[in-house]
């Protein structure tokens, strides 16, 4: 019952959310790119679905907050959206890190595109329907969807 009651709230905070960015993607991306950085969230299930709970309620978090908010948003909008978990090289070794990936019909064929609000926000670069290699990107390693 709990799981449903989250949900639900968050269904409720992400359609105020996206009827505000006027159904527009990348205004919605550069709102969840926008979240105030609050490192190590304290939650009770790493979720998406928590993650977004608590980026929507407090406008606050992390990489993992910033995607799932975007990820749902993307989602509801009617997007193939992709939450997802892995790491990006750095030069001492690998960071943990979360971003988003949309599956879009380009020519006949299906193309993933990354969207990385953190990333974006972090390095002000466009995190924007990257593609993995991508110059000026991150070298992101050892990653899976989530969902």
């Amino acid at each position: 019952m709990a799981r449903q009651l989250n949900y639900q709230q968050l269904k409720q905070w992400l359609r105020s959310r996206l009827i505000k960015c006027k159904g527009n993607l990348r205004k919605a991306f550069n709102w969840s790119a926008s979240l105030q950085y609050a490192g190590n969230i304290k939650i009770s299930k790493k979720t998406p679905t928590e993650y977004g709970l608590y980026g929507f309620k407090t406008g606050t978090g992390d990489c993992y907050v910033m995607a799932a908010t975007f990820y749902w948003m993307a989602k509801v909008a009617g997007y193939d959206a992709h939450y997802v978990k892995g790491y990006f090289k750095k030069s001492n070794g690998k960071g943990a890190h979360a971003w988003v990936e949309i599956d879009q019909k380009v020519g006949g064929k299906t193309k993933t595109y990354v969207y990385d609000p953190n990333f974006q926000q972090e390095y002000k670069l466009n995190g924007y329907k990257l593609t993995y290699g991508a110059k000026k990107t991150l070298k992101y390693i050892n990653y899976k969807r989530v969902n």
